[in-house]
């Protein structure tokens, strides 16, 4: 499935909020998707057929540059349970309000961006059942409004040994789940954070929740 190619089917759609497109066979977006400059909503979960969100042929993205500042407006974004495996490294850098990213269940992805540390207004990040092999968590401290983090079921996390998240002063809830390599896990100070789920971390040596609620 391919939406229609031709730069005014998305551009007529100026006061496009939202757009689900879930469980289809859709396997790329048209660089018009650049348009929806009051877009809050995409939903792409389930698209088993999507291997890149936005892979744009260069002719296609200088158009868009021309004619558009590429910014969005983008509150929520849902690659879940789609077959993703790669981003362009500025890939976020059109994105700076966005609030919830899910990648859920994304078994093929293998690395983040860079440009996921500018997403400072992000307040809910799942990473869930992909094949990240490692994962900065600096980027998470830069992330200040951050309530809700889950890192569950990403097995090939080797780069990662501890997490330091000491005097986070928004973070709500925080899951860790299936991490067989980390030794340390330090919340301390995170003095809003009131759910905390720790499973299968069978290495872990060091796990500190002092001064939390």
């Amino acid at each position: 499935m391919k939406l229609e190619s031709d730069h005014h089917f998305l551009a007529t759609l100026h006061c496009l909020r939202a757009l689900d497109l879930s469980y289809t066979p859709l396997e790329s977006l048209p660089p018009s998707i650049c348009y929806l400059q009051k877009l809050q909503l995409l939903s792409l979960r389930g698209c088993y057929n999507l291997t890149s969100p936005f892979s744009f042929p260069d002719a296609e993205i200088n158009l868009c540059h021309n004619n558009c500042n590429r910014m969005l407006s983008l509150l929520y974004l849902d690659l879940s349970y789609s077959n993703i495996y790669t981003f362009q490294c500025d890939f976020f850098h059109s994105m700076p309000n966005l609030k919830e990213l899910l990648l859920v269940r994304c078994s093929n992805l293998e690395e983040l961006p860079p440009s996921i540390a500018l997403l400072s207004s992000l307040t809910t990040l799942e990473i869930i059942g992909t094949r990240i092999k490692s994962f900065p968590i600096e980027i998470v401290e830069q992330m200040r409004k951050i309530r809700s983090l889950q890192l569950i079921d990403n097995k090939l996390l080797v780069g990662l040994t501890e997490i330091k998240l000491d005097g986070h002063s928004t973070l709500n809830s925080f899951s860790l789940i299936g991490a067989p390599r980390i030794k340390c896990l330090s919340l301390r100070r995170c003095r809003k954070l009131e759910s905390v789920d720790v499973k299968d971390v069978d290495a872990l040596e060091e796990l500190d929740l002092s001064a939390t609620a």
